[in-house]
């Protein structure tokens, strides 16, 4: 079977994240440990779920701008104040060249997961 590009992508999305390596760490943070981990940088595409929907949109959002990413996030539309009040604020506070919000439902989610 011959292999697509959108198949070769998806591999290479799969594969782990390369660790770089063990840090050291003060004596200060004791027993604590620290590693670098290589992720890579491009777009994030974040659904999140309706049962913690403000915890389960916004960590995978701080990981993923704190690596270099762009996000997309698509709040859950079964929890229609909290999708409003993320677009509300991370409207306001964030760059909005760094995270956009996608409020809707089936249509909006397929439409997401076909641009990516």
């Amino acid at each position: 079977m011959a292999q697509t590009s959108s198949s070769r992508d998806l591999e290479k999305v799969e594969e782990s994240p390369r660790r770089l390596g063990k840090v050291k760490t003060s004596l200060t943070t004791f027993p604590s440990s620290a590693e670098i981990v290589s992720e890579p940088l491009g777009v994030v595409l974040v659904i999140s779920a309706w049962n913690y929907p403000f915890l389960l949109s916004l960590d995978p959002i701080i990981g993923a701008i704190a690596a270099g990413n762009v996000v997309v996030l698509k709040p859950s539309e079964l929890a229609p104040a909290t999708s409003s009040l993320l677009e509300k604020l991370l409207g306001e506070y964030m760059d909005n060249s760094s995270i956009r919000v996608v409020e809707g439902a089936v249509y909006e989610t397929s439409a997401l997961l076909q641009a990516m």
